[in-house]
């Protein structure tokens, strides 16, 4: 499936706005997917919302484990928590959704079970339609009945979010920022700059630039503050080397936090060496 998501829309009331696809687990066992742009993100084990990687000009994928797998595997893979919000820029995405013919059964497998390579409980039976059997954190199911349990509380679930509307809020879209660190290697410092306006006036910290939804945060950290600051700051010239080429610059890497805002804040941390001849 191609999709792109539409942009955000109120309904004819005013009261409603669409905001993209809700936390959701896919029904079938995995799920193949490629985006030309931010969107998806995933939930850590430890309940933190991570942005997937766009892989724009390389063939690379992003594999969603789904519930049947999870079942298979007693819970040893758990289905991955994920969603969509809608954004601004332009976005597709190629989708396929790997599931069973409707009547498959699937139960945890004995390897995930300690029931041992037969499939037999020591204390009797086995992974078919007449139960669980000890270990198994999960009954047979077939992938139909699976489904069509799953889009009940899907509808069942909207129904409870549209009556709740607008009591409850969405959790919003974490923040992404690069922030470049300048290391004079030959004297062991760091150059910091001082902000004289905005969130961080009066503090000294790297060179701090908002990721654009069509910029990768290596291409946010190039760009800087204004066009052309970092070079200038390390007095190279505007439109001279390239950037790999002229700077160096090297993610060492990516937190996570509450931001200044009191949104959530994904920072991509960069450094590019200098040496203080270079500096202004």
């Amino acid at each position: 499936r191609l999709r792109t998501p539409p942009p955000p829309r109120r309904s004819k009331g005013g009261n409603v706005v669409a905001v993209g696809i809700s936390e959701h687990t896919d029904f079938e066992c995995f799920t193949i997917l490629h985006q030309t742009a931010p969107g998806l993100e995933l939930k850590d084990l430890a309940g933190n919302w991570r942005l997937a990687e766009v892989y724009q000009d390389q063939s690379k994928f992003t594999i969603i484990i789904a519930d049947m797998m999870e079942r298979w595997t007693n819970g040893w893979l758990r289905a991955t928590p994920h969603r969509v919000g809608l954004a601004g820029h332009e976005r597709f995405s190629l989708v396929r959704f790997n599931g069973l013919d409707p009547e498959a059964i699937v139960a945890p497998l004995p390897r995930f079970t300690g029931t041992g390579a037969s499939g037999v409980n020591p204390v009797g039976g086995s992974n078919t339609r007449r139960g669980k059997v000890n270990g198994a954190k999960y009954t047979p199911v077939t992938q139909g009945e699976h489904m069509a349990e799953s889009v009940t509380k899907a509808a069942d679930n909207l129904e409870a979010m549209l009556d709740r509307y607008p009591k409850v809020a969405l959790t919003p879209t974490p923040g992404r920022f690069a922030q470049v660190l300048i290391v004079d290697c030959e004297n062991e410092t760091m150059a910091l700059v001082k902000h004289v306006h905005g969130e961080f006036e009066g503090l000294y910290t790297g060179l701090i630039t908002e990721v654009r939804g069509d910029e990768t945060p290596r291409e946010a950290a190039l760009r800087g503050e204004s066009s052309g600051s970092l070079r200038e700051l390390l007095g190279i010239p505007v439109g001279g080397a390239d950037d790999d080429d002229g700077l160096h610059l090297s993610e060492r890497a990516k937190l996570r936090f509450k931001g200044w805002k009191d949104v959530p804040v994904i920072e991509h941390e960069f450094t590019v060496s200098a040496s203080r001849a270079s500096m202004h």
